[in-house]
């Protein structure tokens, strides 16, 4: 495998899917030692630093265990907790499969309502049109349902969506019908307790704690396409990001 250097994929992102790859494929078994970071920094032709970055996301999933001065080993195929990356965005059905599940989502409810003040502003919609195309939806990882979607995007701009199919991935429909490609996303965090709906869908005994994410994704222009909320199962979701740089006085 080569890397993508022209791909908007970071590099130790490429090496983290490469090495999802070989353990989906059984070229790396429980027990076994990974390559050290010397070894994939040389062959990726990248810094020791990029590929720490990658085993990192795989030390946080509980996959592989470091051992220091013996190296890496795989530890478990599947990770324990799901990791949602705040450095980028990569979509949820690309992320199931890298841990070797089988992704799915279905869909409750696609119906036109009026968006509330909050949504409204966000997406910068007009006042005399405030119309928005509502959908819910249910995300799976080998049918254990563990992510809740809440999607409103303008009725005036998207109106024939609503004749599509919308149980699939929505933004190659936007590319195809409206040549609009999502470029970067605001998102803000949450700490909440499910409600009775999502208790039902998440099969909770008791109202649980739960991680909801608010976001905004915009084109490359910076105009709003749609606003979200993900609800995250918190027994089952944890949130990473690599920090920069420390500012220090």
């Amino acid at each position: 495998m080569q890397l993508n250097l022209n791909d908007r994929i970071p590099k130790y992102l490429q090496i983290y899917e490469y090495l999802h790859g070989m353990i989906r494929r059984s070229k790396i078994e429980l027990g076994d030692k990974l390559p050290t970071e010397m070894e994939l920094a040389e062959r990726f032709g990248v810094n020791r630093m990029t590929v720490r970055k990658a085993f990192d996301k795989l030390v946080v999933e509980k996959i592989v265990d470091r051992k220091r001065g013996q190296g890496t080993y795989l530890i478990a195929k599947t990770p324990a907790e799901f990791i949602y990356s705040l450095d980028i965005t990569t979509g949820f059905f690309k992320d199931i499969r890298n841990y070797g599940l089988s992704p799915g989502s279905r869909t409750l409810k696609v119906e036109v309502i009026e968006a509330n003040e909050k949504i409204a502003a966000l997406l910068g919609l007009n006042n005399n049109d405030m119309r928005v195309i509502f959908m819910l939806r249910v995300f799976y990882a080998d049918d254990d349902p563990i992510m809740i979607e809440k999607n409103y995007m303008s009725y005036s701009e998207f109106k024939d969506l609503l004749n599509m199919d919308l149980s699939g991935l929505r933004y190659p429909l936007l590319k195809e019908k409206y040549n609009i490609v999502p470029h970067h996303t605001n998102q803000t965090f949450a700490a909440v307790i499910c409600d009775d709906a999502a208790k039902k869908i998440f099969c909770f005994s008791k109202p649980e704690a739960c991680v909801e994410l608010e976001f905004v994704v915009y084109d490359d222009s910076n105009v709003p396409i749609e606003v979200g909320y993900y609800l995250y199962r918190g027994d089952r979701y944890r949130f990473n990001i690599n920090s920069i740089e420390y500012l220090v006085d």
